[in-house]
């Protein structure tokens, strides 16, 4: 099954008003962007590629799967004001730097997780320390523990494209 933005959110495409010219660009970075960690090669000409297919889009959300603080945020500011919000994804713990960028983008360095909060990263603690310890594969089980879900909601004007609030959410 394709697992992409553009099918994720296909089944409210006739719950929103002018979802085509509103929200149909909405596109993970991962698509465009092969990363390795501190982003060591140029990838301004892709990232400037990608952000062509959403001229005319009134909301861009860029969703950033990276490994460090420091590209996540680099990258924020490289695209302030051109996005509409900057969500960094990948260590499953939200961090409390929900803001407005300068130019008025929202970022968050990490967005959190959605699942068991017991263990590590939803699975069991025990599973994961033995894999760890050992260095040989280990089944993972889930935790026990009670679910949780992370996000950020922002609000934004859409002739400006720019947030006007943003906030951590954890439920």
């Amino acid at each position: 099954m394709k697992d992409t933005f553009e099918h994720q959110f296909s089944e409210y495409k006739n719950q929103i008003p002018e979802y085509d010219s509103l929200i149909k660009n909405i596109f993970s970075m991962e698509k465009e962007l092969e990363r390795q960690q501190y982003l060591a090669y140029d990838y301004k000409a892709q990232i400037d590629k990608a952000l062509e297919e959403t001229d005319g889009c009134k909301i861009v959300i860029v969703d950033f799967h990276a490994e460090a603080t420091a590209e996540k945020r680099s990258m924020g500011y490289y695209l302030d004001g051109r996005v509409t919000a900057l969500l960094g994804t990948h260590t499953h713990v939200q961090t409390a730097d929900a803001q407005i960028l300068p130019e008025g983008t929202a970022y968050i360095t990490d967005v959190g997780m959605c699942g068991e909060s017991g263990g590590v990263l939803g699975m069991d603690a025990e599973c994961v320390v033995s894999r760890m310890r050992s260095r040989l594969p280990v089944k993972f089980a889930p935790s026990k523990g009670d679910c949780e879900a992370d996000g950020v909601v922002f609000t934004f004007d859409t002739s400006s494209r720019r947030v006007t609030a943003v906030e951590r959410v954890k439920i």
